[in-house]
């Protein structure tokens, strides 16, 4: 799997959501001293001094297990997660955000299982299909996570990821105008990241289309013509086509090159 994307992109939702979770939970607390705790420390140390409350203790593993998420601190994070699990079976998100966990660590088919959980629980949630979608990917069923990151999409029609995700399980497939379709999508919706030009490149040159593949990169470099790599995918895609750019497009890079080693 695409680790370092799924990282940067479940992570942001889960960093959102705990900043959400940690001022109800100062809010619902008051001046307590887990108030304080946060305030001072940014993190919960001991849920144990909440036991008496189930409410709060969950709150407090909820919360902690997100600090630990957001710091890498994956076996953290399970232990607090199953824990939860254990006192309350019934709160999707907290499935969700085990499956990522199991995501990073590799373990495919213990996120299908949870993500799953999640999806059963609340089926109207896009980020529990995507996710759901990402583990099933990840065990290499790609017919099957495109089910459920076309209901992510259904859902949210918006989010670039959802469409990434698709576009890239349709690719393991060879479904390349369906991928193609996906990167444009998503290109709509954040023309500025390159890696989705990078990724429609790929389904362009997979599916036979070179003219549409630079004609991409060329649209790309309109709106902002400093990524160096670019110009290297300009020539080499004008050299298989015969274009007469080719040689312009390799100085423009050789001279970025250059100015960037010389700045380095």
């Amino acid at each position: 799997m695409h680790k370092a994307k799924n990282s940067h992109v479940v992570s942001r939702i889960i960093q959102m959501n705990l900043w959400i979770s940690l001022i109800i939970f100062v809010q619902f607390v008051g001046q307590s001293v887990i108030a304080q705790s946060i305030e001072q420390s940014n993190r919960i140390t001991d849920c144990n001094l909440y036991k008496s409350n189930n409410g709060l203790f969950l709150q407090c593993l909820d919360i902690r297990s997100k600090i630990a998420i957001s710091e890498d601190r994956y076996y953290d994070a399970i232990d607090d997660l199953v824990e939860y699990l254990r006192l309350d079976s019934t709160n999707p998100s907290i499935y969700s955000n085990l499956g990522f966990v199991y995501v990073m660590l590799g373990k495919n088919d213990l996120a299908f299982e949870v993500c799953m959980a999640a999806v059963e629980l609340n089926p109207n949630s896009g980020i529990y299909n995507y996710n759901l979608g990402i583990a099933l990917s990840g065990l290499g069923k790609y017919s099957e996570a495109i089910k459920y990151l076309t209901t992510a999409i259904q859902l949210d029609s918006l989010n670039v990821e959802y469409y990434v995700a698709r576009g890239r399980s349709r690719m393991r497939l060879e479904m390349f105008t369906g991928a193609v379709k996906d990167y444009l999508k998503a290109i709509e919706i954040a023309p500025e990241r390159v890696d989705l030009h990078f990724n429609l490149e790929k389904a362009y040159m997979k599916k036979g289309s070179l003219d549409n593949a630079l004609n991409s990169f060329l649209s790309y470099t309109r709106l902002d013509g400093r990524n160096i790599e670019v110009y290297s995918h300009l020539h080499a895609i004008c050299i298989k086509i015969g274009d007469k750019r080719a040689s312009e497009f390799l100085k423009i890079y050789n001279e970025k090159k250059e100015s960037a080693e010389k700045e380095g």
